[in-house]
């Protein structure tokens, strides 16, 4: 009897323990609408964010390593979004400011998919008053041109690009901005 005891004690103590520790498994809900009467399509991944999507666009693919949604539009436009928590990335370093942890990211994307696809990078514009994105440019020899943004907002990371040769590149900035800046 004693032994029934000591064992049911023990379970409910580690039940009780284990209990208290906070669950690393978080749940997102994700939806996407698109709004006729404002011509924007907004993609939520919550509690992490939103981004307005100027016109009519649908979901493809979902790449699950890298945390992309990508969407196209009519005219076979390729945009991506991701949102994820900053302290959730390996170059992650608690009291690091938002630019330094943008450059991180930057040096990072330029390091794999520089050396991946043989292309280079170029910075276009830093957010320099609030400190919280990073416009830069991919492109090779192949033609590839791809445009992101990386920002930060209440400790949840963006990063949003596009990619066509429909656009000229202050159509694609100011897109790209579009979906960010009206967040500050």
């Amino acid at each position: 009897m004693r032994k029934i005891a000591l064992f049911g004690l023990t379970m409910l103590l580690m039940i009780i323990m284990f209990g208290c520790f906070p669950s690393r498994n978080i749940q997102y809900f994700e939806s996407c609408n698109y709004d006729a009467t404002k011509n924007i399509t907004r993609f939520e991944k919550l509690p992490l964010g939103y981004v307005d999507i100027p016109g009519k666009w649908y979901e493809t693919t979902y790449n699950d390593y890298s945390k992309q949604q990508f969407f196209k539009n009519a005219d076979s436009v390729s945009i991506a979004v991701v949102f994820w928590p900053q302290n959730q990335y390996s170059i992650y370093k608690h009291g690091e400011t938002n630019m330094a942890f943008l450059k991180d990211y930057y040096d990072m994307n330029v390091k794999t998919i520089a050396m991946q696809s043989k292309g280079q990078w170029s910075i276009i514009k830093q957010d320099s008053i609030n400190q919280n994105y990073i416009l830069s440019k991919f492109y090779n020899d192949s033609k590839v041109d791809t445009y992101y943004l990386y920002g930060l907002i209440n400790g949840s990371f963006y990063n949003l690009f596009v990619k066509t040769n429909k656009w000229n590149e202050q159509q694609k900035i100011d897109f790209l901005e579009s979906m960010f800046i009206h967040k500050k």
